[in-house]
């Protein structure tokens, strides 16, 4: 056996995409070069429109081995078109824009009729922080200053204090309707919170590794990841960061607020 063939055949056997968690065929599989890891082609092609560093140890690429065939013995090499990074970042900035300014006066209104729903002596939930003052006045100012402030929670190491569980929003999720429901709240968030820790203007591949962990955990029994380390498909893309990762987006899963209230409103502590 050819000792490259041999080396794609290490690459693919009994591996999982480290990008959708599925197994990996080899006929659907692509394996980069030159680090030799084995991704689904798919899921490796959406990435490459983004970044051209692997997920899993960030080494550069601009070519990989696909149309693999166990029976003959070959495979195909294709190599990448040049990436036009300054227009794919100008594009996502701009959609960007164009999504907030559509959504920008009715998240400010939910969120105040949020904030005045516990107007009175006993409301729980203090504001402790506004991101709409003068001279953010605009949304892509406001998301930038959000996005500066989550950033910060992770290089300054504060957590997030949990609600009470009177609060918690978050149940076993199995049917379809409760995983929909629960996934259209935690998205934007899981989106927004990559985009700050990465600086990734468009992390869509690795929202959805997130939001499948998230799901599989409040699906099936705790029990079932005793011992094991749950949170190693986030590791290659959040780091030392993942932990922090988790908790935080617990914690604003199972609070009874929206996105823009939670963000006036939750609490931190320092971990140091």
């Amino acid at each position: 056996m050819d000792s490259r063939f041999k080396r794609i055949v290490n690459a693919v056997v009994g591996k999982s995409c480290p990008i959708c968690l599925s197994r990996l065929h080899h006929r659907k599989a692509a394996v980069i070069i030159p680090c030799m890891h084995a991704y689904c082609i798919d899921c490796i092609r959406r990435w490459s429109h983004m970044k051209r560093k692997c997920p899993l140890c960030i080494s550069d690429f601009d070519s990989w081995f696909s149309r693999i065939s166990f029976s003959s013995g070959t495979f195909k090499k294709e190599k990448l078109s040049a990436p036009n990074e300054t227009k794919k970042l100008r594009l996502g900035f701009a959609s960007s824009r164009s999504r907030d300014r559509l959504v920008d006066q009715r998240a400010i209104r939910r969120r105040r009729d949020e904030l005045n729903g516990f107007g009175s002596r006993t409301r729980p939930f203090p504001r402790r922080r506004s991101f709409d003052q003068i001279g953010a006045s605009n949304s892509y100012d406001i998301n930038r200053r959000i996005i500066h402030w989550r950033a910060s929670i992770y290089e300054e190491r504060l957590q997030a204090v949990r609600f009470s569980s009177k609060y918690c929003l978050v149940q076993r999720m199995d049917n379809r309707s409760a995983k929909e429901k629960m996934l259209q709240r935690i998205e934007p968030w899981i989106r927004r919170e990559l985009q700050a820790i990465l600086g990734d203007p468009d992390p869509s591949i690795i929202v959805h590794v997130v939001t499948s962990l998230f799901i599989s955990e409040n699906t099936h029994s705790t029990q079932q990841y005793a011992g094991d380390d749950f949170l190693a498909p986030l590791r290659p893309f959040l780091h030392e960061h993942a932990e922090m990762f988790w908790h935080e987006l617990r914690c604003f899963a199972e609070s009874p607020l929206s996105m823009q209230t939670y963000d006036t409103v939750v609490e931190y502590k320092s971990l140091d």
